[in-house]
């Protein structure tokens, strides 16, 4: 999460270097037009930027930006924007460089020709401020290759141009005109030197993912090292040379012995300080480390011992599982949910089949013959995955043999491993379709016999009538 807000905030920067690069070359310019010697220079007395370094520098800045809002460096327009701007930083830089060379087309006289004569050395772009832009401009043309060979010589060139530009600030800040300025040709400007370096800045950081700047946004050791000790670095013994500098030759309140070994003195306390206050943060975070990796041995050594459990409870599970799915008397057959292929059958099943278990697995239930209705068969498979359950009491199975029995069919769908599956427990009724129908025909019986018996009993009461009117008409004779 830090990292990824240090990209963000490494991006924004280097978008508002570009832009403020951009405005420094745009008000040099203006500078030119209207002869206002604060923004040309700066300071009044010290060499002006050349209306051609700040062409450079709106080009740069524009390369820059566009690199920034284009999508990683897709193609596209902002793409080809970039890479034309760097092209002419490159190509300016390289035509001007012939003038060293004994080769002067004096491209960087065009603009404001009589106002650079009344300079004395003539105002040209100095020799070290034309290498920083040949150099920027190579950095910018290859900024977005992919390949790390690509973009580490992109480093390389833009850390040539810092080199440069950093001499140059540091030559004015210490008053040394031979770090900005090359034998008798006129010295790089202090406003060039300063916006070089702020552009070196903004190009590293346009793809803070890669490169040093990957180290610099890490939220490793190494990372956080290097952004606690980076600008001590470079900012404390540059501001001590400078006050030394100043006691020394300025107000000349000590000689050069005495200013070195003040020096030397207050480098070593600050640096010892700080390479201890770095060393204590270090060790803490050392500590830390190896309090959570004891406590994630010890959740390991849990997550591991409970893993073991589950893992007997789930052979166990498993065992058992097995023993009643294979001693069941009843068939069990085991579908995929999907494609309704047959996964698992009992023993039980192919013993009442007939069949082998080689010849179902695998094979969709409809496609073995095993029910008499196959249209049907799909259609209840169909029903069963959209409900989920389904049961027929009395359902017509044909063994491997031909013959037919009846069972007793229930399905229904539950999960296993996130997987939805089917199991269908089959029944053989056979025996009992069998006894019911003897019960059946007994009943028949019973019911012909019951009625053989009132019809017996009717004849006899009959009969005892007849006997009886027979009887009374013979006494009637008699008498």
């Amino acid at each position: 999460m830090l990292v990824e807000a240090r990209i963000r905030a490494f991006k924004l920067f280097s978008r508002l270097v570009s832009l403020n690069v951009v405005f420094v070359g745009f008000f040099v310019l203006v500078g030119w037009v209207f002869d206002i010697t604060i923004l040309k220079s700066i300071i009044p007395a010290i060499t002006a930027m050349n209306p051609l370094t700040a062409v450079c520098f709106i080009l740069s800045g524009i390369s820059l930006w566009a690199y920034g809002v284009s999508k990683n460096g897709s193609e596209g327009a902002f793409k080809t924007i970039a890479k034309i701007c760097a092209f002419l930083v490159f190509f300016i830089a390289l035509i001007n460089s012939a003038r060293f060379l004994g080769f002067d087309f004096g491209i960087d006289q065009i603009l404001f020709a009589d106002k650079l004569k009344m300079y004395t050395p003539i105002n040209r772009m100095a020799p070290n401020t034309n290498i920083g832009f040949l150099l920027i401009g190579i950095s910018l043309l290859i900024l977005k290759f992919q390949s790390p060979k690509g973009y580490r010589f992109c480093e390389f060139t833009t850390l040539g141009s810092f080199l440069i530009s950093a001499f140059a600030f540091l030559g004015y800040f210490y008053r040394v005109e031979e770090f900005y300025g090359i034998a008798s040709y006129i010295p790089m400007a202090l406003n060039t030197a300063i916006g070089l370096n702020i552009l070196v800045l903004g190009i590293l950081c346009a793809d803070p993912n890669r490169g040093l700047m990957r180290v610099v946004i890490s939220d490793n050791v190494g990372g956080q090292m290097l952004r606690r000790l980076l600008l001590p670095v470079i900012i404390i013994p540059s501001v001590l040379f400078w006050v030394r500098l100043q006691g020394e030759a300025v107000f000349h309140y000590y000689d050069a012995e005495f200013g070195v070994s003040i020096m030397v003195m207050i480098t070593i306390v600050i640096v010892t300080t700080i390479i201890w206050w770095n060393a204590h943060s270090l060790d803490k975070i050392d500590i830390q480390r190896k309090i959570q990796e004891e406590d994630l041995k010890k959740y390991r050594q849990r997550l591991e011992q409970m893993v073991k459990e589950r893992t007997v409870a789930l052979e166990i599970s498993e065992t058992r599982f097995r023993r009643l799915f294979e001693a069941a008397k009843d068939g069990i057959l085991i579908l995929n949910a999907d494609t309704g292929k047959i996964a698992e059958v009992n023993p039980f099943l192919l013993e009442l089949l007939g069949h082998t278990k080689n010849e179902l697995l695998g094979k969709e239930l409809w496609e073995l013959g095993l029910f008499e209705d196959i249209v049907a068969s799909k259609e209840a498979f169909l029903e069963l995955q959209n409900k989920e359950y389904i049961r027929y009491e009395n359902l017509p199975f044909r063994t491997k043999d031909g013959r037919q029995i009846s069972v007793e069919f229930v399905s229904n769908v539950y999960m296993v491993n996130n997987r939805k599956v089917i199991q269908c427990n089959i029944r053989d009724i056979s025996y009992r379709k069998r006894a019911e129908q003897a019960l059946k025909e007994k009943m028949h019986d019973l019911e012909r016999f019951s009625r053989f018996a009132v019809d017996r009993e009717l004849k006899m009461e009959e009969l005892e009538k007849e006997m009886k009117e027979l009887r009374q008409r013979l006494e009637g004779k008699i008498k």
